[in-house]
């Protein structure tokens, strides 16, 4: 598995930040080791939606695998250790949602899938299924993350 940080965060280390890339893939993915994860720190980092932060497969113009094996998180580098923790868990099921093609996101098409099925670009992303497991799932993922780290 490969783990890059770019940037510098204000309040949390950067080993923080890899000890839980390491955690979720071990608890998620089982261990995944073809696994590339780049975690970009943001000053002021506000996306359109006013989210902490943002997931999305790397996947190469030239070639497109049916599972992606390399992500980019994008995060707010002022977060505390909580809020940074909770925001990592959520984006990392969102990793386990494409790994496992539960959430697609097809190249050169808008609409998502989710299970097999076309999501409606119109609906509000917070009421998305992907959306909605994620929020459910993170501050559990977080507190397990807590119990191994502390």
């Amino acid at each position: 598995m490969q783990i890059a940080v770019y940037g510098k965060p204000e309040k949390v280390r950067v080993n923080f930040f890899k000890d839980a890339i390491y955690f979720f893939n071990k608890l998620l993915l089982k261990n995944e080791k073809n696994l590339k994860v780049d975690l970009y720190l943001i000053s002021n980092y506000k996306n359109a939606k006013q989210r902490f932060g943002v997931c999305n497969p790397i996947i190469p113009t030239w070639f497109t695998l049916a599972t992606p094996r390399a992500y980019s998180i994008e995060m707010d580098d002022a977060l505390s250790q909580r809020t940074a923790g909770i925001t990592l868990a959520h984006e990392f099921v969102h990793i386990e949602q494409l790994f496992f093609g539960l959430l697609k996101i097809p190249p050169h098409h808008p609409i998502l899938t989710w299970m097999g099925f076309p999501l409606d670009p119109n609906e509000e992303e917070d009421l998305q299924p992907f959306e909605i497991e994620a929020r459910g799932r993170e501050r559990y993922l977080y507190e397990k993350f807590l119990e191994q780290y502390s």
